[in-house]
């Protein structure tokens, strides 16, 4: 330990902790702040420190921290009790106590990281990198195009699928990030090491209540995101061992403070599908007022057609009036996940949702209340309330598990499922370097492989086609109508 103004380090500071010699200590000497003494008996970490108004036995703590990349060493005082001359003391005990305490938090210390919870933010994020092409499409859509910011968000993904390095991100999903880090407050800046789950559980109860859930929710979800880019990335000496052992959003997560849901493997089964269309079927027909039904309309039909053809949400919130179809009713996605379009045949049920939903004078299919493209949050919020309704906790990405997993039900071999679902990207894919001939083949195979697994769903769900307005086999191969003109559309 260095030496300071209390010259703890001179031969007079240093000898053997007796009662009569403690008692006999002289006042603090005019001009010092602290004078520090060492007990001297073997194996003992006991010292003093002498202040104006008091006296306390403590221990030093060393350990290390990282500084700009470097590590240096750390001194920290732990008080072990004050001490009054007046009172009886063990100096046995005091000095028991002394290396018990010694040993506990000298472990502790060094791993002491020495960053804050926003500096390994801000590292993960110059790691991983944000898109540039992401970025500046986003840029350009929201100054020339006046798009919402969760569809620049979409783009700049599209534009990471068709080559940007797979941990960059988008500048939207940074956004999202940077929401969480407001919100921990002065958590964000305290070190890495100091952050435990009971902090974090503190947080997310306080976010509960003033924020909702979503938010409380997202900020275990950003320290565990956190807290597992830190754990690989800071490393000590020997480059292999961590200097961060312990990950408080990950230990929620697992004691289940927050929703932890396997998305892959959830879907409506069975007893719950019949509930689920019926939930969404009376959203489509019933609204409170003229605005809300608009915009639940839309997306109840939005959920039941990702729910029908197993497409991905932002795929399906994605379709343009121009991708449809028309008289072979079918329909074409472009830039899909994997970077390939991606041409479907749909199912009567599908192609009903289609016609409900039609209007050519706005350019996406499924519409928000200002006739632009549905946002995720939207549909995210409409899903969970079919979620609530059959008391399931559903995302958005559990229609399309739904899908695979009828498909399977109805005898539809994995490969062709997985097709259907544009879920493999190196074989089997329809795109504009096949010809045309083959194309029209593929859909009217995946038309009549769509009709059995929208015929098994129904099955399981004890429904009708008419209850979703196929009424005749002749209406449901007739092309959308047109619809009205934009001065007759209400």
């Amino acid at each position: 330990m260095a030496k300071t103004g209390s010259d703890q380090g001179t031969e007079s500071n240093s000898f053997v902790f007796t009662k009569q010699k403690l008692a006999a200590l002289p006042p603090l000497p005019t001009g010092k702040e602290a004078v520090d003494y060492n007990d001297t008996h073997p194996g003992s970490a006991l010292k003093l420190r002498v202040l104006k108004n008091s006296k306390f036995f403590y221990v030093v703590i060393t350990g290390k921290k990282m500084v700009d990349g470097k590590e240096q060493r750390t001194f920290k005082r732990e008080r072990i009790e004050f001490y009054d001359p007046a009172i009886n003391i063990n100096l046995t005990d005091l000095r028991e106590r002394a290396r018990a305490l010694l040993t506990t938090k000298k472990n502790e210390a060094t791993k002491v990281a020495g960053i804050t919870f926003r500096q390994a933010y801000e590292k993960m994020k110059e790691v991983h990198g944000v898109s540039e092409k992401g970025q500046k499409q986003a840029e350009e859509r929201v100054s020339s195009d006046g798009k919402t910011e969760a569809e620049s968000n979409r783009d700049a993904r599209r534009l990471k699928a068709r080559g940007v390095k797979r941990k960059a991100k988008a500048p939207g999903t940074y956004a999202d990030y940077e929401k969480s880090l407001k919100n921990m407050g002065d958590l964000a800046d305290e070190d890495l090491m100091n952050i435990d789950h009971e902090m974090l559980f503190r947080l997310h109860a306080r976010l509960d209540i003033e924020n909702g859930y979503r938010a409380a929710d997202k900020v275990i979800v950003v320290a565990r995101l956190v807290y597992n880019f830190a754990q690989s990335f800071y490393l000590a000496k020997d480059k292999i061992t961590s200097i961060i052992q312990h990950n408080p959003g990950k230990t929620l997560a697992d004691l289940g403070v927050i929703a932890n849901v396997n998305r892959d493997d959830t879907y409506i089964e069975p007893n719950e599908i019949e509930r689920f269309f019926r939930y969404l079927l009376t959203v489509e027909a019933e609204s409170p007022d003229l605005a809300r039904r608009t915009v639940a309309a839309s997306a109840a039909r939005l959920i039941l057609f990702s729910t029908f053809c197993g497409f991905r949400p932002s795929e399906a919130a994605g379709i343009r009036i121009e991708h449809i179809d028309k008289k072979n009713r079918a329909l074409t996605v472009y830039d899909t996940k994997n970077g390939r379009d991606h041409s479907i045949g749909l199912s009567d049920v599908a192609w009903s949702i289609i016609e409900r939903e039609y209007n050519q004078n706005y350019e996406f299919l499924f519409k928000n209340s200002e006739g632009g493209m549905m946002s995720e949050s939207v549909t995210r919020d409409w899903i969970q309330k079919a979620g609530s309704a059959i008391g399931k906790h559903l995302c958005r990405k559990n229609t399309r598990n739904t899908f695979l997993t009828y498909s399977g039900f109805a005898g539809i071999e994995n490969v062709v499922a997985a097709r259907l679902a544009n879920h493999i990207s190196h074989v089997g894919q329809v795109d504009s370097n096949i010809t045309m001939s083959y194309k029209g083949r593929w859909i009217e195979d995946s038309r009549k492989s769509m009709q059995i697994i929208a015929d098994e769903m129904l099955k399981h769900a004890k429904m009708t086609k008419a209850e979703f307005g196929v009424l005749t086999k002749a209406a449901a191969n007739e092309a959308p109508p047109e619809p009205p003109k934009a001065s007759e559309a209400s």
